[in-house]
């Protein structure tokens, strides 16, 4: 909120996977565990981390953002293409051919993220409920 004065004080990079942590934060329910940190712990941050984010572009089917320190790096799957932004000097043009090192370690969190996330939902099986026993059954309730 504007009356807290708090714009500018976040160093770190945050997203709404961070929601969950914080309330149980507030609610002093560490046990959890959450993915995100607690924006309460971003808050007293002092310095910027290494921390990436990735988002997706629903504008652009198949285009994909990256987030980290003053970067925002924009992929798309489709045609292949890149884009990379200093969000502190010029948000607006685009640095990729100029900064080959900084795209292509973008590049490579993005691969590792969606590698990672792959994975993860090549996991996820369907359950037949009327397969499951009494105490299964309980035990999801």
């Amino acid at each position: 909120p504007l009356s807290k004065n708090l714009r500018g004080r976040i160093k770190t990079i945050v997203q709404t996977t961070d929601i969950f942590p914080t309330i149980a934060g507030l609610f002093r329910n560490k046990e959890k565990a959450f993915d995100g940190i607690s924006l309460l712990e971003a808050y007293f941050q002092k310095e910027q981390g290494n921390e990436y984010s990735v988002s997706r572009n629903f504008v652009k089917p198949g285009t994909f953002g990256v987030r980290w320190q003053n970067y925002y790096y924009m992929i798309n799957m489709e045609g292949f293409s890149e884009e990379l932004f200093d969000l502190d000097s010029d948000p607006v043009r685009n640095i990729a051919a100029e900064n080959q090192k900084i795209t292509l370690y973008m590049r490579t969190n993005f691969i590792k993220w969606l590698f990672q996330y792959q994975t993860v939902s090549d996991q996820s099986k369907n359950v037949d409920l009327n397969k499951l026993s009494e105490k299964e059954l309980e035990n999801l309730q």
